[in-house]
């Protein structure tokens, strides 16, 4: 009997059957993924834009709420530091105040684009750090609160640029521009967070007076000063004389007496250059060393955030 040869075309089909459904697998595993990316991603959103308290419902007002004439821009001290109801009756137009806690010139930026794809504001007033301009992680990593806006805003391209080469593929995903903010949305969709600060058209008063030491003087760091950064507050400066905006730029009171830095130089001769009326009220006699008049040694309260904006006031008007 001749020996019988077994023929090598079932092992081959079974092999590719494998192949076929190991490929059916991984697709049906991405079908998955991008389906619960979408279907979570669209609950966040909807949780996110529900707020009606705290710090990002503030954002979404900022970018998408308010038609004030005047607003107020910069970092938790413009937050803390202008009394925008003081400023309104003042200057006899209604002011919004949109500080935010540690953002920076990129961020007031980002606001300004927002708020122009809506309307025009008369007055806008920023307030900026004495090391505004200089170098630092944090000012990328901290745009991340502007991600949710991004897929709506046009204008806001540029925040994506800025914080990685990567970041355009990762707001593919509809999860992750609020991966770093559920805690927040769940407090901004409880009502539990509505009495946690009092808010007055933006404004975020301070009360309590500092009772500790003052640091030791140190000697200036040498830091450098952020090509991006010096490019945006030029941006912010054209965008604000194209759109005929009466512009103030301000550095508002410190605690301590600073030094002059290359920051505060360039911040001033910009400002000047472009013919932009800049008040630096860091190392002004009313507060330097009143410890009565602020919160911390970077923020006034609500006794010296009154005094400033009488200060201020009469120079804008």
């Amino acid at each position: 009997m001749d020996n019988v040869v077994s023929s090598p075309a079932k092992p081959f089909v079974f092999s590719l059957l494998m192949q076929r459904f190991v490929w059916l697998r991984v697709v049906a595993f991405l079908i998955l993924l991008v389906a619960m990316d979408l279907l979570f991603g669209n609950i966040l959103r909807k949780a996110y834009f529900s707020q009606k308290y705290g710090v990002l419902s503030r954002i979404t007002y900022a970018i998408e709420g308010t038609h004030a004439e005047g607003l107020i821009m910069g970092s938790s001290r413009a937050s803390h530091h202008f009394v925008t109801d003081s400023l309104t009756s003042i200057n006899k137009m209604p002011f919004y105040n949109s500080g935010k806690d540690g953002q920076s010139i990129f961020y007031h930026y980002a606001i300004l684009k927002c708020v122009l794809e809506r309307y025009t504001p008369k007055v806008i007033v920023l307030d900026l750090l004495s090391d505004e301009l200089y170098q630092k992680t944090e000012s990328y990593d901290r745009l991340s609160e502007l991600l949710p806006y991004c897929r709506d805003h046009a204008g806001l391209d540029f925040v994506t640029s800025l914080r990685g080469p990567f970041e355009q593929f990762k707001m593919k995903s509809q999860i992750y521009p609020f991966n770093s903010l559920l805690i927040s949305i769940a407090s901004g969709n409880s009502s539990l967070s509505k009495n946690r600060f009092v808010e007055h058209n933006g404004y975020l008063p301070l009360f309590g007076e500092f009772k500790g030491d003052l640091d030791s003087p140190e000697p200036e760091k040498i830091m450098k000063i952020d090509p991006n950064k010096l490019a945006v507050y030029h941006s912010f400066i054209k965008e604000c004389q194209s759109h005929n905006i009466k512009l103030y730029i301000t550095i508002s009171p410190y605690l301590k007496l600073l030094p002059e830095n290359s920051s505060t130089k360039m911040i001033k001769e910009i400002a000047e250059k472009n013919k932009i009326p800049f008040y630096n009220y860091s190392n002004d006699e009313h507060f330097v060393q009143h410890s009565n008049f602020f919160w911390d040694q970077g923020h006034l309260n609500n006794e010296g955030a009154i005094l400033f904006t009488q200060l201020i006031a009469k120079d804008i008007i």
